[in-house]
């Protein structure tokens, strides 16, 4: 089978589209990511958290800021910190509750 175009002749089997462009369009696909909000993200940890008697805690208060960090983990079983300073995205990462494909979204 032949199909005629203004300038050339394309038979059946020859690809009509462009694959570079295509190429360009799955490598921009790859780079996408999902935003996820901060308030998902902390939900996700505590799930994972909860498996060891931890919680992920919101600093409240400027002097619980500069003690704890922004975010802390405490043992609810013994009532005490584990860690503070808690870097959100990374501890979503490193608990495997982050996806590559997710981004934590910016607070406005």
């Amino acid at each position: 089978m032949f199909a005629m175009t203004n300038d050339c002749i394309h038979s059946s089997a020859q690809p009509l589209i462009d694959t570079s462009a295509h190429r360009a369009y799955y490598r921009a696909m790859k780079k996408q990511t999902v935003p996820i909000s901060g308030r998902a993200l902390i939900q996700r940890i505590n799930r994972k958290l909860k498996l060891e008697d931890q919680v992920l805690r919101a600093a409240r208060g400027e002097r619980a800021r500069m003690d704890l960090g922004e975010y802390y983990i405490i043992d609810v079983r013994h009532n005490f910190v584990l860690f503070k300073d808690i870097g959100l995205k990374e501890l979503g990462r490193e608990l495997g509750v982050l996806a590559k494909y997710e981004r934590l979204e910016e607070e406005v």
